[in-house]
């Protein structure tokens, strides 16, 4: 039973399964990779010493001990010694470290943005923005960083705007930013929006919920506004001349050029024939050509790209993903904002990842590394052309994770045996 004012870090795989709740009153604890860390996280992206936890009259700290891939806390980069609150939430690769103890309550900033990931390594997990600017990308200078293939090193902006409203933009990726299916290169987002950077995905929650437009240009307005009431006798003398020439403009010449004689009816033209056209006055334009209307039965025109965007899903649902990124690539080139055709690209993006998990299964079951291979497997998603191969894989594959997951359980590498059985029951859950 731990002792009053213990802190205790529960650890989470990827899979979600607890590994370890370390219970701890002072001192501190390494942890990484190295066999010697006080917590070991198996993971190839977790440095052999990542962080260190230490406790002192301050509370409970957290430090980065220079590793490769970052300490996150609550979603957010730690690049100086951190004093972790209970109920905090520490992510170092692939693993979730919970803290329970210590102060109840961080005085934090606004919350102006929460980004709850749906898919891919970000699933279930929640980012909180909050500064007027966030720069998302795979860099370790951006505040919000995502490691994905798909993520370029600067990717997107989130902006807060003085009113609350929240703009994201693109800054230059190479796989884009959509807001619910739409490639976008600057927008508003709201509550409720479906925000993906590459091919992670988020929900957007504001937890204000104040999403109206505030227009660019009220600075412009205001600084015009105190010009004007600066300078209010000149403004006011300007607009009476203006107007006195307008007046002077539209009704002196009416009045000047009337004929004051009964006037002569206008000679009335005679009606053009059938299919003529009236006569014009000399130096007039010609006549525009009628129109033509198509033949009875003759099929409307295809808009452009059309027959480009049904060849790329034909070769997606063949799995032939190369042959449709060049079919989807060129359509975008005939119309940038074919929104079928942004679909469509995010698709191929989709499969791509999909593609690669299959070939990264492949070389892990040619290296006998079965653990490995079904870890690529489950990051092919469910609507993906691949699916199914992935799941006639795993089906294959069970027998053997059943041989490791025996195997681990037999010896004393607890942390084995636990991530094994996470992985079984996983597999077993997606078949």
């Amino acid at each position: 039973m731990a002792s009053k004012g213990a802190y205790t870090l529960v650890v989470e795989d990827r899979f979600g399964a607890l590994t370890d709740d370390p219970t701890f009153d002072s001192g501190e604890l390494v942890v990484g990779r190295s066999r010697q860390c006080d917590i070991v996280l198996p993971s190839e992206n977790v440095s052999r010493r990542h962080a260190r936890i230490r406790s002192g009259a301050s509370g409970l700290l957290i430090e980065d001990l220079q590793s490769a891939n970052g300490v996150f806390v609550n979603g957010r980069r730690v690049f100086e010694p951190l004093e972790l609150a209970d109920q905090d939430v520490i992510r170092l690769g692939d693993f979730h470290l919970h803290v329970h103890g210590g102060r109840k309550a961080r005085d934090e900033r606004p919350v102006y943005v929460r980004l709850v990931g749906t898919n891919l390594t970000v699933a279930e997990q929640v980012f909180e923005i909050t500064s007027t600017t966030t720069l998302v990308g795979r860099g370790k200078d951006c505040g919000l960083v995502l490691v994905d293939p798909s993520i370029s090193r600067v990717h997107a902006r989130v902006l807060v705007r003085a009113d609350g409203t929240v703009l994201v933009e693109d800054v230059g990726s190479a796989n884009g930013v959509t807001v619910n299916g739409r490639r976008v290169k600057v927008w508003q987002i709201a509550g409720g929006d479906k925000l993906r950077f590459g091919n992670v995905e988020f929900l957007v929650e504001i937890p204000t919920g104040n999403t109206v437009e505030t227009p660019q240009v009220s600075g412009l307005f205001r600084r015009v506004g105190r010009k004007v009431a600066s300078n209010l006798p000149w403004v006011v003398a300007a607009v009476c001349a203006v107007t006195v020439v307008v007046l002077l403009a539209v009704f002196v010449p009416d009045y000047v050029g009337r004929d004051r004689t009964t006037p002569q009816a206008a000679p009335v033209a005679a009606e053009p024939a059938a299919g003529e056209h009236p006569a014009a006055p000399p130096g007039s334009p010609p006549p525009p050509e009628p129109a033509v209307a198509p033949a009875a039965g003759a099929p409307a025109a295809a808009p452009v790209g059309t027959d480009r965007l049904a060849a790329a899903r034909k070769l997606l649902a063949d799995a032939k993903v190369e042959d449709a990124a060049r079919e989807v690539a060129m359509a975008l080139a005939a119309d940038p904002t074919s929104l079928e055709a942004i679909r469509l690209s995010n698709r191929v993006d989709v499969e791509r990842s999909a593609a690669k998990a299959v070939t990264d299964a492949d070389r892990a079951v040619t290296s006998r590394r079965f653990d490995d291979a079904a870890a690529a497997l489950l990051r092919v998603p469910t609507e993906s052309v691949f699916h199914e191969q992935a799941k006639a894989w795993l089906t294959r594959l069970q027998p053997e994770l059943d041989k490791l997951r025996r195997r681990a359980c037999r010896s004393e590498t607890a942390v084995d045996c636990v991530r094994l059985k996470a992985l079984v029951a996983k597999v077993q859950k997606t078949l």
